[in-house]
C-alpha cells in the first residue's frame, strides 16, 4: 500500500472540510454566537493537520483499488470526528459521541438527530449541520476527487471506492471533468 498518498489524500480531505466549515465560524461571529471560538480552534487544528499531512512524501502517483478503499474508510472517520468538534466543544450536546452521531447523521443524509431543540442552536453550529447535510448528498470525497490532478494523484479508485452499487463508471473521460460536472449540476440544483 502506498501509505504516503494515502496520508496526502487525507490531508487534503482535512482541508477541505476546514474550508466548507469556514462560513460557519463567520456566521457564529456575526451572530455574536457562543461557538466562535470552538470553530475557530477546530479549523486552526484541521489546517495544521491537513497542511502537515498533505507534505507526506509519495512513493508514486498511482492509487490502487486498496489505497481507495482505505482513503474512502478513513475519510469518513476523520471527517466525522472533526466536523463534531465544534457541536461538543460549542456546548450544543452534552457528550461527544452524540456529536459524532449528528455528523455522521449528516454527512450520510440520514436525517436522524439526537438533539431535541435544533432550532434553538447557535447559528453557526445550526448552519454547519445543515452544511453536513449538503456535503453529504453529493459526498465530500468526490469533491476532492476535482482537486486531486493538483496532487499528481489518480482518482478513479477512490471514485470506486466511493459510489454506491456494483459498477461505478465515468460520465466523462477525466475523473476531475467528472467531478466537476456532478458538483456544477448540484450547485446549480441547490441554488434554483
Amino acid at each position: 500500500m502506498n501509505y504516503g498518498i494515502v496520508v496526502k489524500v487525507l490531508g487534503m480531505i482535512l482541508l477541505i472540510e476546514a474550508l466548507l466549515m469556514s462560513p460557519a465560524l463567520f456566521i457564529s461571529q456575526a451572530h455574536g454566537g457562543e461557538a466562535v471560538l470552538p470553530f475557530m480552534s477546530t479549523l486552526g487544528v484541521m489546517v495544521i493537520l491537513g497542511l502537515a499531512m498533505i507534505s507526506v512524501k509519495k512513493t508514486h502517483d498511482h492509487i490502487r483499488a486498496r489505497d481507495g478503499i482505505v482513503i474512502v474508510a478513513l475519510g469518513w472517520v476523520m471527517i466525522s470526528i472533526f466536523g463534531s468538534l465544534p457541536l461538543y466543544l460549542a456546548g450544543s450536546v452534552t457528550h461527544y459521541v452524540d456529536a459524532f452521531f449528528e455528523i455522521v447523521s449528516g454527512f450520510t443524509t440520514t436525517g436522524a438527530s439526537v438533539i431535541a431543540d435544533v432550532e434553538g442552536l447557535d447559528k453557526g453550529i445550526l448552519f454547519w449541520r445543515s452544511m453536513t447535510h449538503w456535503i453529504g448528498g453529493m459526498g465530500i470525497l468526490v469533491f476532492t476527487l476535482a482537486l486531486l490532478p493538483a496532487l499528481g494523484v489518480g482518482s478513479l479508485q477512490i471514485f470506486k471506492a466511493e459510489s454506491p452499487g456494483p459498477v461505478a463508471g465515468k460520465m466523462v473521460p477525466r475523473m476531475k471533468d467528472t467531478a466537476r460536472v456532478l458538483y456544477t449540476t448540484y450547485i446549480t440544483m441547490t441554488l434554483l
